[in-house]
């Protein structure tokens, strides 16, 4: 159950980190720069899926923070820098990974697909019941429903922010919940929220970061409607 607290910490902490990290390394103290090393190193090997939950923040802050051609960041400092820390913390975290259901290796229960549906329906059987279940876990209380309008209104919406809340929402929502979904196949384990548990700081601030937009749209486009009233 620690585990799962933690995992919440490390995935709303790593976005931040990251970003922070990626989008100014040349300017980053040293001394920083050795805590977060320290911090990628023992958080990864602290939880089965580390490897997701910090590889993925730090994909997507290179991604939306690159601005230069690919060959020249990968002969930077930075790439360095995460590939040291990054190989340094994957031997850990394969050792620790390696003794569970969601390893390198995996352990297989000898039972059929539907195991692993028990508790949340099939998405190809049922994908409505699916996605009800997901983001029903994800978002929490019934009361909250009623947000999830706002992922759907930004992107209909053309707002500046778009192309990045999209590869947001790709990166750090979805991607984790196919790549668990597929760990959980192969080991014929159960799709369980508990699994997903860290991608919910994720999924809250992209909830916020949406409807933010959202609201910036409509409050300019009132101004100009107003304006041209006049």
């Amino acid at each position: 159950r620690h585990s799962y607290h933690l995992a919440v910490v490390y995935a709303g902490g790593n976005i931040y980190f990251f970003e922070g990290l990626v989008s100014n390394f040349e300017k980053v103290r040293f001394r920083r720069k050795v805590f977060l090393g320290l911090y990628i190193i023992f958080g990864m090997s602290y939880h089965a899926y580390g490897i997701i939950i910090f590889g993925l923040p730090l994909l997507y802050s290179v991604i939306v923070n690159r601005e230069k051609d690919w060959g020249e960041y990968l002969k930077g400092g930075f790439f360095k820098y995460s590939l040291l820390v990054f190989a340094l913390a994957f031997l850990i975290w394969a050792w620790f990974a390696s003794n569970n259901n969601f390893g390198i290796k995996g352990h297989i229960h000898g039972q059929n697909i539907n195991y692993t549906f028990e508790f949340i329906p099939h998405p190809l059987i049922d994908p409505v019941e699916f996605l009800k279940g997901v983001l029903g876990n994800l978002i929490g209380l019934k009361w909250f429903y009623p947000l999830l309008i706002g992922v759907f209104l930004a992107f209909f919406i053309p707002h500046p922010e778009r192309r990045k809340q999209l590869l947001f929402l790709l990166i750090l929502i979805v991607l984790p919940l196919e790549m668990i979904l597929f760990i959980d196949l192969r080991s014929e384990y159960w799709f369980l929220q508990r699994q997903f548990v860290w991608v919910m700081p994720a999924f809250a601030l992209f909830l916020g970061w949406a409807w933010e937009s959202c609201a910036l749209y409509f409050w300019k486009a009132s101004k100009i409607f107003v304006a041209r009233k006049k």
